[in-house]
């Protein structure tokens, strides 16, 4: 097991070795073709995607996106990556192509969410109705005839 000073001596040289020897990006204009390519092929293009495509971690190409006097290219194509994944996730959804739980689940990166909309009517002071699965007797109880019942039940199924 390393010991404290072994472990400061190898995060100074860590540190070192980043601030006298920065390392050469991977990013070429090879590597920015072939993202482009990535972007014109894929059903579903995912950020994810083209990275695996690449050879290199998510990280590496929202760092080179956050460079964009140096790759103002590559921040496009992201963001162009994002419009297409969510035009083609709709489109794939709503004809059946693409699996309808996977599209719901991409579709909320894009701020797409499915809402249940449950409205009460009626006065409020009223006795709440209740319709029990399989029974076609409505019951309007208060509050204690509704547990009086319910625990003449209990009692009755007890035996």
């Amino acid at each position: 097991m390393p010991t404290a000073k072994r472990l400061a001596t190898t995060k100074a040289r860590i540190l070192a070795a980043k601030t006298t020897r920065p390392r050469a990006s991977l990013y070429t204009e090879e590597l920015a073709k072939k993202a482009v390519s990535y972007f014109n092929k894929a059903q579903v293009p995912t950020i994810s995607g083209l990275a695996d495509h690449l050879g290199v971690c998510r990280e590496t190409l929202y760092i080179w996106e956050s460079d964009p006097e140096r790759r103002p290219e590559f921040a496009t194509l992201l963001r162009r990556i994002m419009t297409r994944q969510e035009a083609r996730l709709i489109a794939g959804g709503l004809s059946g192509e693409l699996n309808a739980q996977i599209t719901k689940l991409m579709l909320a990166k894009h701020g797409y969410h499915s809402m249940d909309d449950t409205t009460h009517r009626g006065d409020a002071s009223a006795p709440l109705t209740i319709q029990l699965a399989g029974s076609v007797a409505i019951a309007n109880l208060s509050d204690e005839e509704a547990s009086a019942r319910y625990y003449a039940e209990v009692r009755q199924n007890r035996g």
